[in-house]
């Protein structure tokens, strides 16, 4: 999978098991790197059978929920996956996702730094393991 290439990653990382990596997807107009975070479900965990990237974020999202668990901006969607290596991801260039420089989009944006976004992808990690073990 070419957005995963290892040459593209920015950080990456295993959660008991879980991995996860950001991935530099381009430079926004104000010349700072856009990251995106994705994470490989493991053979066997109950998300890889999702048919819809639309059922896989009901997943995620029902359970984050359940934890009281704050998901912001791109990262409160699931927008890639699951392919078949088991990825899932998230963008940070919706609407309201803002990167340093660039102007704003919507009243209440979510101002994406790389920690924010390597922060929501190890979020989205300890989820998926909560949910291989449910």
């Amino acid at each position: 999978m070419p957005s995963m290439d290892r040459k593209r990653r920015h950080s990456s990382g295993i959660h008991e098991g879980v991995e996860w990596c950001t991935v530099v997807t381009h430079t926004t107009r104000a010349g700072v790197r856009a990251l995106n975070g994705y994470v490989r479900l493991p053979d066997g965990h109950p998300w890889r059978d999702c048919r819809t990237t639309a059922e896989t974020h009901e997943r995620l999202v029902d359970l984050a929920s359940d934890r009281s668990r704050l998901l912001v901006g791109g990262a409160t969607e699931v927008t890639y996956g699951p392919d078949d290596g088991g990825w899932i991801g998230f963008d940070t260039l919706g609407v309201c996702d803002h990167w340093g420089g660039d102007k704003e989009r919507c009243p209440l944006p979510v101002h994406w730094t790389e920690e924010l976004v390597e922060a929501q992808v190890r979020l989205w990690a300890e989820i998926a393991t909560e949910a291989a073990g449910a």
